[in-house]
């Protein structure tokens, strides 16, 4: 079985001429990089896709040309440091906040089983283009008998507590 995590990468340059030219040459070296090559063909393959058997690896998302952005999303996924695409996507990363930290913007964000554990990396202003929410859900319909309840409750304070100012 093994720990399983939600993994989402988005990518994106800044829109204006100069990162939009930074933008397809970053395209270029990612593919043709040892490092990046395997992420690189992973988000060009977009859409739903079993990577290898082996290691149970499945995305969505990908490349969007028409909107020059990539996002991917891995769901209920082993991601280890020690795997070929974690460390892959880590160099992606890598790439982007050493030589495109001006033009592209990026995020990283890892959600693992245990409550807490959340991973974060964020490249320029790459905040903007994912982050984590937090939220609760209530499931027993005995709640909202007891707030039923206290909505009924008086929050006047009794006629002895109220002051001669107040009258």
């Amino acid at each position: 079985m093994g720990y399983r995590s939600e993994v989402i990468y988005a990518i994106q340059p800044t829109r204006n001429e100069e990162s939009l030219e930074k933008w397809f040459i970053f395209l270029a070296e990612a593919r043709n990089c040892p490092t990046t090559q395997h992420a690189m063909s992973m988000i060009d393959q977009s859409g739903e896709y079993e990577a290898m058997k082996e290691s149970d690896l499945w995305w969505r998302g990908g490349m969007d040309s028409d909107n020059n952005a990539i996002l991917i999303e891995f769901d209920n996924v082993k991601w280890y440091d020690s795997f070929d695409e974690v460390q892959s996507f880590t160099a992606l990363m890598d790439m982007i906040g050493k030589d495109y930290e001006d033009y592209i913007h990026a995020a990283y964000i890892r959600i693992g089983e245990e409550e807490g554990d959340v991973e974060t990396r964020y490249e320029n202003e790459g905040y903007e283009l994912a982050r984590v929410v937090s939220y609760y859900q209530i499931e027993s319909t005995n709640f909202d008998t007891a707030d039923r309840h206290r909505r009924n409750v008086s929050t006047k304070p009794k006629q002895e507590e109220v002051s001669n100012d107040e009258l």
